[in-house]
């Protein structure tokens, strides 16, 4: 056991020499930054590091090293201890490599595993979005292309009742074309039928492999035009989940996730990362997905700034999770409305 305040300064479970060891991190770094150092801060800080080595560190020695520590780290501020380890990958763990050749795995940086994750989280929302916005675009062309179909072939079909009651001499010819297109547009809608059918059948395998709901073919009583009308009712029923729900949902995750990366980039460029900033980006992204669901229940066209009138609802969402602060700040101005106590008559 050390004795006459001396400290080891191998001893690296010693509170001391950890500090020493911090602070000589912080003076590399104000000197690579080119900051404007006092002579004297230093001389403290490698004073106390060398009479660390040589086990004759005193309380005066001590008390200067706290005051030079106090003093460097007020200059390099905001950058701190935890954020240059956060931010150098001298200080992060191994990782890839061989799993039988440790020395092959290199040292990441906590901020460079951050990037990675959030990345992949970025890329995996991109994609999931991608994906839903082009199964709602399938199903939501099938359900229009089935609803102006049956309009045109209804105009269609009145034509040619009025051309079979007129005794024109081209009305055969005018006939023949008429039954021609309305053939067309029937087989066209056949043909949407068929596809909203297998639009239907996916997101429903999905949802319920097991096939527990009941299938619109069980309600087949009448005719096959009543097993088509409730395809394109179970349709529509579907793409406004996914208008309402699911696809805000994402656009505010994508949108939480486009926020993430572009500040975790600017800290680790200014080497303000550190551990803590993972639970902001982690809690940022529930928020993100939240605001980016629930901003369409805050904001419609009357309360809608004109500035933004002219965007979608799905742009909104998108907004709303790169900036939840303003969704907040409209819900904080809603519930104060309600909270202002009311004066007491006499």
């Amino acid at each position: 056991m050390n004795t006459n305040n001396e400290v080891s300064y191998n001893d690296f479970k010693g509170d001391l020499a950890n500090s020493v060891r911090e602070a000589d991190l912080l003076l590399a770094h104000a000197v690579k930054q080119g900051l404007n150092i006092k002579q004297d801060t230093i001389n403290k800080i490698v004073q106390s590091k060398k009479a660390l080595q040589k086990n004759q560190l005193t309380t005066a020695t001590e008390a200067d090293f706290w005051l030079a520590f106090n003093s460097i780290a007020k200059l390099v501020s905001p950058v701190s201890i935890k954020s240059l380890k956060a931010t150098t990958d001298s200080f992060g763990r191994r990782r890839g490599g061989l799993p039988f050749l440790a020395k092959s795995k290199r040292k990441v940086s906590l901020a460079r595993k951050a990037v990675i994750q959030y990345k992949r989280i970025f890329i995996f929302t991109l994609a999931f979005l991608l994906f839903a916005q082009v199964f709602a675009l399938v199903g939501g062309t099938a359900t229009t292309s089935i609803d102006s179909l049956t309009a045109k072939v209804k105009v269609k079909w009145a034509e040619l009742q009025e051309t079979r009651d007129s005794k024109a001499e081209e009305a055969a010819e005018k006939i023949d074309d008429l039954e021609e297109e309305l053939l067309n547009y029937h087989n066209r809608i056949d043909a949407s039928y068929r596809v909203l059918e297998k639009w239907n059948n996916f997101w429903k395998a999905i949802l319920n492999p097991t096939r527990i709901v009941l299938s619109t073919r069980r309600y087949l009583t009448d005719s096959e035009a009543t097993h088509k009308h409730m395809s394109v009712q179970i349709a529509q029923f579907a793409l406004q989940a996914l208008q309402l729900y699911l696809l805000p949902l994402l656009y505010g995750l994508l949108g939480a996730s486009t926020y993430t990366l572009r500040i975790i980039s600017l800290e680790i460029k200014t080497l303000m990362y550190s551990s803590e900033s993972d639970i902001r980006y982690r809690l940022r992204l529930y928020l993100g997905a939240v605001a980016g669901m629930a901003v369409g229940w805050f904001f419609t066209p009357e309360t809608t700034p004109s500035i933004v009138k002219s965007l979608s609802p799905l742009a909104l969402a998108f907004l709303a999770g790169y900036n939840v602060e303003v969704l907040f700040a409209a819900m904080d101005k809603f519930i104060s409305t309600f909270s202002t106590e009311v004066p007491k008559t006499p």
